[in-house]
């Protein structure tokens, strides 16, 4: 389990870097529309990955 929630977590930060650089470039072309829509694109898909997580392991620790 620690090992699942070790490379999860260093997965996360390597995926994060992406999104990040795009908003960032869009931050500077002052596209702040664009901007805001990756951004909560970005938070939401790992909010609902997160919680789609939790729901299968909760449903494996189950069986």
């Amino acid at each position: 389990m620690i090992k699942a929630l070790q490379i999860g977590f260093f997965g996360g930060l390597t995926t994060m870097a992406s999104p990040f650089l795009v908003i960032y470039d869009q931050f500077q072309q002052d596209q702040y529309g664009q901007m805001i829509l990756i951004w909560t694109v970005h938070i939401f898909g790992g909010l609902l990955a997160c919680y789609l997580g939790r729901y299968v392991v909760r449903k494996w620790w189950e069986d």
